[in-house]
């Protein structure tokens, strides 16, 4: 006597609605996670910069460390950030960097 076996087809509907669902959370949860981080940066850069008019415009600046001045340029596109990011690899307590 032979039986009649049915395999049960996958419920795809299901899984597929869970897995868009996963996805859907994770990329919320990591676009909430970059605006929180994008606000404290912005913050963050706000609070350690000068900014003074010239005749050309606008200068944003940063001044750190004691001694004679130095003048950093970082010569490329960007904010004073990038020019205080190469004055920490040089000991900014030797000298005065702009």
């Amino acid at each position: 006597m032979r039986k009649n076996i049915r395999l049960k087809r996958p419920q795809t509907r299901g899984k597929i609605f869970f897995i868009g669902a996963l996805v859907t959370l994770a990329f919320a949860g990591g676009t909430s996670s970059y605006k929180i981080w994008q606000r404290k940066e912005i913050e963050h850069l706000q609070t350690e910069s000068t900014v003074i008019e010239t005749a050309l415009g606008p200068i944003e600046y940063r001044m750190t460390g004691h001694g004679p001045a130095t003048l950093i340029a970082h010569g490329s596109p960007g904010g004073y950030d990038l020019g205080a990011a190469f004055a920490r690899m040089i000991n900014s307590q030797q000298y005065t960097l702009f």
